[in-house]
């Protein structure tokens, strides 16, 4: 369990997701955003800052159909490729470096990566 080192700012994360934060506790360092899509398919995701935890769940006709979460998240940025909008989470623990990315336009995409150091 430690603090994150960077985060982007409630501005940034608003014109990411494109929505108000689904939940969130500011001063317990908490935000959850969801995205819906078209055919049933969203997208929720948390942070917890001072947790260094990040979670996404994928839900299908609210079955969810894929949860993910790890703690020791690091830095979470907002970074442009190819012209697309990407959230990336890193985390780096116990000899591990593991990768979050996120593009949700147009579709959602999201990729857990671990590496070991």
């Amino acid at each position: 369990m430690s603090i994150m080192d960077s985060w982007p700012d409630e501005y940034e994360l608003l014109e990411f997701f494109g929505v108000e934060p689904y939940s969130s506790k500011p001063k317990d360092g908490f935000w959850c955003y969801e995205k819906d899509y078209e055919g049933g398919l969203s997208l929720r995701f948390s942070f917890d800052i001072y947790m260094g935890s990040v979670q996404t769940d994928i839900t299908l006709n609210s079955t969810c159909i894929s949860s993910v979460c790890h703690e020791g998240a690091k830095t979470l940025s907002l970074s442009s490729e190819s012209g697309k909008k990407i959230l990336r989470c890193v985390f780096k623990d116990q000899g591990y470096k593991r990768i979050l990315n996120l593009d949700i336009e147009p579709s959602c995409v999201v990729t857990w990566s671990t590496i070991k150091l």
